[in-house]
């Protein structure tokens, strides 16, 4: 599952769209790692010295498409309180997900679940900037794309320690 997203330091979200009985797509840059440790100001604080990670223009962009999607929750990442109910297997961007809360929400708010007619897997896509929960008909398909990053997205600073 992570052959290709497993040789990234990380990966950020550039986009990701689902229309009517579609498939979702989600598609993540790459985020390099510098080579030179710099400080990081916070306010009237210095830390660090850290690694900056930045999106260069050789990042490479990768999609997820979920095929026969159930259910979707996607949230900003700084907003992850780490009490989402997960249990699942080690992964590092990419999770199979065995138990969650927001399974159980999709079970009572909705028959999506329930009616579903063969297998479902849920799943835990983590990213720097926004994190997805997806209930969907199979494992997503990972694609790396031919296609330059979008270098206009504002984003914020991100840093590594090691």
């Amino acid at each position: 599952m992570d052959e290709i997203l497993g040789t990234a330091h990380t990966w950020f979200l550039e986009s990701y769209q689902q229309g009517p009985y579609g498939d979702l797509v989600i598609r993540l840059v790459e985020g390099i790692k510098g080579s030179e440790r710099k400080p990081v100001h916070v306010d009237n604080k210095v830390l660090g010295p850290y690694f900056p990670v930045t999106i260069e223009p050789s990042s490479r962009c990768v999609a997820l498409r979920f095929k026969s999607v159930r259910a979707v929750f996607t949230f900003v990442e700084s907003f992850d309180t780490g009490s989402l109910g997960l249990a699942m297997p080690q992964g590092k961007f990419v999770h199979r997900v065995d138990e969650s809360e927001f399974r159980h929400f999709v079970g009572k708010a909705t028959a999506a679940v329930e009616e579903y007619k063969g297998e479902f897997t849920e799943w835990l896509i983590w990213t720097e900037d926004q994190l997805f929960q997806v209930i969907a008909s199979s494992p997503p398909e990972i694609l790396l794309e031919a296609t330059a990053p979008d270098l206009s997205i504002k984003r914020g600073n991100t840093w590594s320690a090691s």
